[in-house]
Order: structure tokens, then C-alpha cells, then sequence
């Protein structure tokens, strides 16, 4: 997960495809639309640092503050502000290798 966002934060050219693919999400609706050429607009004006990037992780595994805990601190080391870096996990119950067979079961 960290490579990803900090390839996020970094890459022109990551920054730029994540542009296009909100726009084409955006463009249909005007409020959206708006909201858009707003964030764009910050962006341009912070060079490129202004960006929320949000990672999320699921695990089949027991809770551990390790997991994001030292994603973060590499992360906080390699982005410069004002990028804001959010990191979510979330743990379920159920082990990944089971997720096909509950998935084609349906939810009880």
C-alpha cells in the first residue's frame, strides 16, 4: 500500500490519469462538476502538493496498530506537506480464502 500512495503523491503522470478517470465520474453532473474544477484548482495552485490520498487495508487477521502504524511513519518521511496521506484498515472476520464461497453463498 505504501508504494502505491507514494506513487500517488509523486508521479505526474499517476496524478494526472487519476484526474481524467474523476473527470469522466464528475463531468455528467453539474454539483459534482463544480466540485471538481474546485479540487483542480487547488491542485494547480499548490503545484501538485494539495492531494488527499486515502489507503486501505483488509486483513483476515486480528487487529494490530503495527499495520498502518509503521506504513505511516515511512510514508510521513517521504510526503511533503500539504499532501495528507489517510490510512484505514479494516479486519474481517472471515479468511480470504473464503471469501469466494461466502460471496457466491450470498449474505446471510
Amino acid at each position: 500500500m505504501a508504494w502505491q500512495l507514494e506513487r500517488s503523491a509523486t508521479r505526474l503522470d499517476v496524478q494526472h490519469a487519476l484526474l481524467q478517470w474523476l473527470y469522466a465520474r464528475c463531468r455528467s453532473e453539474s454539483h459534482y462538476l463544480e466540485l471538481y474544477r474546485k479540487a483542480v484548482e487547488r491542485y494547480l495552485e499548490s503545484e501538485g502538493k494539495a492531494l488527499l490520498l486515502v489507503g486501505v487495508l483488509i486483513r483476515d487477521t486480528a487487529p494490530s496498530e503495527r499495520d498502518l502504524k509503521v506504513q505511516g511513519m515511512a510514508l510521513s518521511n517521504r510526503i511533503d506537506d500539504p499532501t495528507r496521506i489517510d490510512l484505514i484498515a479494516w479486519y474481517l472476520p472471515v479468511p480470504i480464502p473464503d471469501w469466494p464461497a461466502l460471496i457466491q453463498a450470498g449474505a446471510p
